[in-house]
């Protein structure tokens, strides 16, 4: 029913097929988890090209009969007066939007009708996510993991994360869903042992376009790329794409760990980590962090409140200052971009 391309931000962009049952039951398990129904109303802010905006919005609402509000474009200010004006209930983004939209809270300080947000595309720091919160306290938030290759949901936070005990997890596996952390020999690990997350289940496409090579294994898996975990009540986290991960002469750094510590700092709006070379350690961690608008933090202070927050071998060697972090069209953090920051020709 669907081909549609990844982003192709860690590797070369692939064709994933999708079927009708694929959908299907991705579309119905959003209907069932987050209790939607007509009465729902919704505003589309995400490309319609992306599996977000065609199966976890628009195919969702033609699903179960809402009211969908089409934008053109990406605009926080107009997005907050059509949620008043049209009393809109759901919204579903990336952090990129939530953040965006926290800018303008002290000029839409109500907004009753929401009762539902869905974050996914990349992991949302636990201080923006609570930020919401305050500003939405009746809403409930979920937070949600899945990519292309699984019809958008692999996982949903299936209560309100911003108030529970897993915050920082990335919900558990749907219906029709397992998942299993593995080490680089296949080999399943423990409880709590971080290593490669896959993934089996209804809703994961069974091929790619044009590639021989089939993205499940013999025994249905899908290697998803990404390193996490899975606490004793199945919560999964997920510490950092396999490709990011900081290896500092030996100890390994995982991006969302640091980048938490450094955005639950007082004046840092947002942040991103990645890893650059070292003669000494073959690579070490750099920062790139936005500041509010008020704070007169440097790179000093940031690197001195960390000591206390983390290990030493995790506080980035480098900070960069910006106006805001690289993304791509998706509206994910541009790692790629970030890295050449540091190295201008």
């Amino acid at each position: 029913v669907i081909l549609m391309f990844t982003s192709g931000t860690t590797s070369t962009s692939k064709g994933v097929i999708l079927k009708n049952y694929n959908i299907n039951h991705a579309i119905m398990i959003y209907q069932r988890i987050l209790e939607l129904g007509e009465d729902d109303r919704t505003i589309i802010p995400v490309p319609i090209y992306h599996i977000t905006g065609l199966v976890a919005l628009l195919g969702l609402f033609v699903y179960i009969g809402g009211t969908v509000y089409l934008h053109k474009r990406y605009d926080a200010y107009r997005i907050l007066s059509a949620i008043q004006e049209h009393e809109i209930t759901f919204l579903h983004g990336s952090p990129t939007v939530f953040g965006l939209l926290l800018e303008l809270k002290n000029k839409f300080s109500k907004n009753e009708s929401i009762r539902v947000l869905a974050c996914g595309s990349s992991y949302m720091p636990v201080e923006t996510m609570m930020k919401l919160h305050q500003w939405m306290p009746q809403m409930t938030f979920h937070r949600i993991y899945g990519m292309t290759e699984t019809s958008s949901p692999a996982t949903i936070f299936p209560s309100d994360a911003a108030t529970s005990i897993y915050a920082k997890a990335q919900g558990k596996p749907i219906p029709g869903m397992e998942v299993k952390i593995v080490d680089d020999s296949g080999k399943e690990v423990p409880c709590k042992e971080i290593g490669n997350v896959q993934l089996k289940g209804t809703n994961i496409c069974e091929s790619y376009y044009h590639i021989e090579k089939s993205p499940i294994d013999k025994e249905g898996w899908l290697d998803t790329g990404d390193m996490g975990y899975l606490n004793e009540d199945s919560y999964l986290y997920i510490v950092d794409r396999k490709k990011d991960m900081i290896n500092r002469g030996g100890e390994k750094i995982w991006c969302n760990d640091v980048e938490n510590e450094i955005t639950s700092l007082k004046g840092v709006k947002e942040s991103a980590l990645v890893g650059i070379p070292s003669e000494k350690y073959g690579e070490v961690a750099a920062a790139v962090v936005v500041l509010e608008k008020e704070s007169k933090l440097t790179e000093e202070d940031i690197k001195q409140k960390l000591h206390d927050r983390i290990a030493k071998y995790m506080i980035p060697e480098k900070i960069l200052f910006l106006e805001k972090i690289p993304k791509t069209p998706g509206l994910k953090t541009d790692k790629r971009a970030i890295r050449a920051l540091f190295f201008p020709e």
